[in-house]
């Protein structure tokens, strides 16, 4: 069995409602006997511990729903923390000076569709690996018309020269794989949410957070800042791989006081 509101969230979605009309729904339209088999097979799927957010290809983030699928990661509630941490650095909007950002590794999009609409003034370039996460990305940009964001497809081993194309930045946003092998991880993710947005490459935690020290500093304006997802348990040692290239560190907690994001800036 699965929790009585997880049921809820599933029913709506066979029946294609929302979740606030479902009761009225069930008064009026009795699942029929597609609907019946459809809603047993999504509760069967998450019994064996599919993310209801694959089931459903719906995540709210920052008050807003993205389309997602299993070829990105979910999009988690720290890291709205991680926009928020953005926006809190970015200067009032100023009708002459656009805030230039770039989100690398972008996956659903929901990082920089999210701080383009909320700063309408900014421009946001978002960097992804995969067509498939690509793709799911360009469908949310669709779907909440955001037009202030640029998509660029790059190879997996992260190289600077990808990124000539990207001018001067203002700040750069990431929450890059960051898990190795034996770091503690809920089923349910380990098993279903795609490898390669979780875990790092020859079993190295620092892998792509020194690649993007390399870019912050290639690409960071004077003033520019930087913000990052981090592991909790390894904030100290993401910190010096950017404080040995000249930068401002600084680990900040997430909403449960954990060791969460590290945002850097120009000295």
């Amino acid at each position: 069995m699965i929790p009585p509101h997880e049921r809820r969230i599933l029913e709506a979605h066979v029946r294609g409602c929302r979740l606030a009309q479902l009761d009225l729904i069930r008064l009026e339209h009795p699942l029929n006997e597609y609907e019946d088999r459809a809603l047993k097979d999504l509760i069967k799927l998450r019994i064996r511990g599919v993310p209801l957010q694959y089931l459903t290809n719906s995540q709210a983030f920052y008050g807003r729903d993205f389309y997602v699928n299993t070829s990105v990661l979910v999009p988690r509630p720290e890291t709205e923390g991680l926009v928020e941490l953005v926006l809190s650095q970015l200067p009032a909007p100023h009708s002459d000076n656009q805030p230039m950002g770039l989100d690398f590794g972008t996956g659903s999009g929901a990082i920089a569709l999210t701080l383009g609409l909320e700063r309408a003034d900014s421009f946001v370039y978002a960097s992804e690996v995969s067509n498939e996460a690509l793709a799911v990305a360009k469908e949310n940009a669709k779907s909440h018309r955001v037009v202030n964001t640029e998509f660029l497809l790059v190879s997996e081993e992260p190289q600077l020269w990808q990124y000539e194309s990207v001018p001067r930045l203002d700040f750069l946003v990431a929450n890059p794989p960051y898990l190795v092998a034996n770091d503690e991880l809920a089923a349910d993710v380990r098993e279903h949410e795609p490898p390669e947005a979780l875990f790092t490459p020859e079993h190295d935690p620092l892998y792509f957070y020194r690649f993007l020290a390399e870019l912050a500093a290639e690409k960071l304006g004077p003033g520019g800042f930087g913000a990052f997802e981090i592991a909790e348990q390894r904030g100290h040692e993401t910190a010096l791989v950017f404080a040995s290239k000249g930068f401002n560190v600084e680990v900040r907690k997430d909403l449960t006081e954990r060791d969460r994001y590290l945002l850097v800036r120009r000295m």
